[in-house]
Parts: structure tokens; C-alpha cells; sequence
């Protein structure tokens, strides 16, 4: 039986390729392929004829086309022994190049000459990554440690690999936290970046006890949104207080702190080489909770607007105060309470009545987070997140003197948030950043604050009062967090 096969090779000359299709024709006999020339032969290229001559050689042929780039159809006819035999196959005719450049953190892989591929492969160091698609025939892909990338591109049974040698961009100025994904830290394989804060990154890790929290504080500060530190003291003090920091997180409503990793003279060298910071940075471990803070509850409009929102929110600030109770009984101050610190261990339920009733049995728990911000009564807290931090608390970032009332105003502007949507210190935010920025700072501001949206909500007068208590003016007039436990508590029991 006749076996014809088709083989190809080209040579792109301008725009065009000159294609050369060697054909070869076999017979078997007594189990052996033996050469043998045709009785006929048609060659089409994309349906026109194309000229074949045979090279002198038994069985073999040669034709010659000239063709632009694309995917192209020859067909060869033959007649053989009395038999038409008629063999197609597809010429890809392709030509294209792979360009690599490095931005920040991220390859950039662009095929020149071509659009997209049939397929696309990329390898750091031997370990696979997921290529993104951000245009035709553009991809971009994540890099998180330094090494050799090897892309490999595949079009039409046509493959071509390149490699280029990486290394993420380190700047503790612009740090990008998601070169910690894929690292071991301290033990801790980090899974995935969660999210940032104003004093810190959280990513999701895993260890052999289970899944975890890691809050890596940053290293620059960031007037921008508000927020200030002098990090060295900051982290100084938190070396000195970490077995206190430990003990704090014994209450049910606080997110348990699992450990500590910090190391002064570290800290100091990672704030002149940047890849110290990302292989040792200071760190603190927490638990991991599943159902994140309840800022992303307010955004839920099911949620919110249910009937049951009011009384799911006294019952978190219920059990927020105990947390707070305890911590100040120690003699802390917990520095950055907010909605975004007031975190659910597990994924919450769908509407606001069946929170509560999950809270109630215990089931869904309310803890406050980012107990490494916490500070010795008096002291000078590690900064302010200024749509809920007292005026009181933005004057200790210079001169120490920070108080537990300070914590009861920002769960009172916590409650105005989490009840409104708004933030109640908004008119006084410029006249807060311009005292962090060195200037004065007046107890008067505290009369731009406007109730009138709380009032609207159809709350109680008593509750109203006690809500403006907790953010009052003045400061030795706020109720104590035994006070905001016992007034909450009586309104869900």
C-alpha cells in the first residue's frame, strides 16, 4: 500500500515565504518500505497547482511555492498501481518573535509578528506560573523572587522559548506586598495577600497548626491617608511589650495573637537594604478569620437595610467592648478601633437576623483585630486613623498621653459608621492632618461634627445620647468600655 508523506521547510524572504514541500512515496513489501516513484502526481497549494519535480532520488519529489505568512492547505493527488490516493495537511507559515521586559514586580511577555498563541508557558526557576492576558498578544506575569523565567510560546506546531533573568523591584517607598506570596517566612508559607491597612500588610499563610494571619507592619509612613508613625519607636516598643501582647489576645473577642517575630537591628537594616525586609521582615502572626471585617457587611445592602442591622450591630459593639474591657484592664490601649479591625472568624450568613441569631449562639464571633497597634495608657500610640480617632489621640502622637477613652470615642464613631455609612469625624479630617503635620489642634473642631443622620436612623433617645457620650468633647465624660459592655449587652439580652 502506497505511503506518501509531506515535509516542508521555508525561508521568509520580504513578506513573503518561499516554501519548499518534499514529497515522499513508499510502498510495503514482504514487511519493508521500499521507495517508488508515481504514475501521476497533483500538488495544490491553497487550491492552485503548484509544479513538483522529482530529484532523481526514487520516490522523491520536490515542489516550489512562494506564499505570505498564515495557515495554508496542500493537497497532493496521486495515481499508483491503478489507485487514486489523495493526502492533505495544513503549512503554518509563521514568523514571530517573543520580546520580554521586566516593570516592577511583574514580566511582560509581547509577540512580535503574531496576536495570540495556541499556547503560552511560563516558568520561574522551574516552578510554573499563570500567564495574564492584558492584550493581543500581551501577557504579564507575577514575580516574587529573583531568578531565571523561561517563556515558552507555541503557534501552529511552532515553538520558540526565551529567558530572561529577574528580580523584584525593591522599594520600601513603593512596596508591593504580593512578593511575599509564595515565600516561607519564619516557618509560614505565605498563601496569598488579604490586604493593607495604614500600618500594615495582612497575607494569609499556612503552617503545620493550620492557616494564619500574618501582619507584616510597614516600614514608610503614610501621611497621605492619614496615618503617622515613627516606626523604630513604634517597633522598639512592640518588642518590649510582645509577651503583653500575647496576653491580651486571651479574651474570646480579641483575635488571638500567635506569635511574634521581630528583631530591632533587623528592623533597623531593612529600612536601608529592602530585600532584608522581604525575607526577614518583622511580623506578627495572628489567627486566621474566615469571614473578614464587618466594614464589607455595611456594603451589603440585604445587610444593611434589614430590619435586624441594628440590633447585629449592638451586638458586635457588645461583644467588641468586652474585648476592649480587656485590654484596658491590663492597662492598654488598643489605638485603632474600626470597622476594619472587627473581624468574624467565620464566613457570616446572608441576611442581618440570622447573624445576630449566629452571634448569639456563639457561632459567628465578632473579635477586634491589630492588638499589635495596642500601647501602655499614657504612651504615644503608633498613629490614627483619622475618621475614628479622637482629637485627643491625634494630639498623643507627639506628646504622648494616650487614653482608654480614647478607644470608647473610636468604637463610637465606629457605631455612627457601621449604623449611617458616614464617617462622623469627616469635617474635622483637614484640621486633624494639619496637626500631625506640626500644627495646633483645638478642642472647638469637635463642634463640626453633625448627628443628624444617626438621629435619622430611628434609634432611641437613649441610645442616641449614650452613642454621643462615647464621642463627647470632652474626654473624662465618655463612659468607660465596662460602661459601653453593660449599656450594649442590656439592649440584645
Amino acid at each position: 500500500m502506497l505511503n506518501p508523506r509531506i515535509k516542508w521547510s521555508s525561508r521568509k524572504f520580504g513578506n513573503l515565504f518561499d516554501v519548499i514541500l518534499h514529497l515522499f512515496f513508499s510502498d510495503t513489501f514482504l514487511f519493508k518500505e521500499i521507495p517508488v516513484d508515481v504514475d501521476q502526481l497533483l500538488v495544490t497549494w491553497d487550491g492552485k497547482l503548484v509544479s513538483c519535480l522529482p530529484t532523481g532520488t526514487r520516490g522523491n519529489y520536490l515542489c516550489k511555492v512562494s506564499s505570505p505568512p498564515g495557515v495554508h492547505r496542500v493537497s497532493v493527488e496521486v495515481i499508483y498501481g491503478g489507485r487514486r490516493i489523495v493526502k492533505t495537511e495544513n503549512v503554518p507559515l509563521i514568523d514571530f518573535d517573543i520580546s520580554l521586559s521586566l516593570d516592577k514586580n511583574s514580566l511582560l511577555v509581547k509577540l512580535l509578528g503574531y496576536s495570540d498563541p495556541d499556547t503560552i508557558s511560563v516558568k520561574l526557576n522551574g516552578t510554573p506560573l499563570t500567564p495574564s492576558r492584558i492584550g493581543p498578544g500581551e501577557y504579564r506575569v507575577d514575580i516574587t523572587e529573583r531568578g531565571v523565567a523561561e517563556v515558552e510560546v507555541c503557534i501552529s506546531g511552532i515553538c520558540k522559548r526565551s529567558i530572561i533573568n529577574v528580580e523584584p523591584h525593591l522599594s520600601l517607598s513603593d512596596w508591593d506586598p504580593s512578593v511575599w506570596v509564595g515565600r516561607n517566612l519564619y516557618g509560614y508559607q505565605v498563601m496569598e495577600f488579604l490586604g493593607e491597612g495604614g500600618f500594615s500588610y495582612v497575607m494569609k499563610a499556612s503552617s503545620p497548626g493550620g492557616v494564619v494571619a500574618l501582619k507584616i507592619p510597614k516600614l514608610t509612613q503614610s501621611p497621605a491617608s492619614g496615618l503617622t508613625r515613627n516606626v523604630i519607636n513604634v517597633l522598639d516598643d512592640l518588642f518590649k511589650e510582645q509577651s503583653a501582647l500575647l496576653e491580651l489576645s486571651d479574651s474570646p473577642y480579641l483575635v488571638k495573637l500567635v506569635g511574634v517575630h521581630l528583631d530591632r537591628d533587623s528592623v533597623r537594616r531593612a529600612l536601608t537594604e529592602p530585600r532584608y525586609y522581604l525575607e526577614y521582615p518583622p511580623m506578627i502572626v495572628m489567627e486566621f478569620m474566615a469571614g473578614g471585617s464587618v466594614s464589607r457587611l455595611v456594603k451589603d445592602d440585604v445587610q444593611f437595610y434589614s430590619d435586624n442591622w441594628k440590633t447585629a450591630v449592638f451586638m458586635i459593639i457588645s461583644r467588641i467592648s468586652s474585648g476592649l474591657l480587656k485590654i484596658h484592664e491590663k492597662g492598654y490601649v488598643h489605638c485603632d478601633v474600626k470597622p476594619s479591625n472587627i473581624l468574624l472568624d467565620r464566613e457570616p450568613p446572608p441576611t442581618a437576623g440570622e447573624l445576630y441569631e449566629r452571634m448569639k449562639r456563639r457561632e459567628v464571633n465578632p473579635k477586634l483585630a491589630d492588638l499589635g497597634s495596642a500601647v501602655k495608657i499614657g504612651g504615644v500610640p503608633p498613629g490614627v486613623t483619622l475618621e475614628y480617632s479622637s482629637l485627643e489621640q491625634v494630639t498623643s502622637t507627639r506628646y504622648g498621653g494616650v487614653n482608654p477613652r480614647d478607644d470608647v470615642y473610636s468604637l463610637g464613631a465606629t457605631i455612627y459608621y457601621l449604623l449611617t455609612k458616614r464617617y462622623l469625624n469627616s469635617p474635622m479630617i483637614p484640621f486633624m492632618e494639619k496637626a500631625l503635620g506640626g500644627g495646633g489642634l483645638d478642642n472647638s473642631v469637635y463642634a463640626l461634627r453633625d448627628y443628624s443622620t444617626l438621629e435619622a436612623v430611628g434609634l432611641d433617645s437613649k441610645i442616641v445620647r449614650f452613642i454621643k457620650d462615647m464621642t463627647s468633647e470632652n474626654r473624662d465624660k465618655r463612659p468607660s468600655s465596662l460602661e459601653v459592655f453593660n449599656f450594649f449587652t442590656s439592649l440584645v439580652n
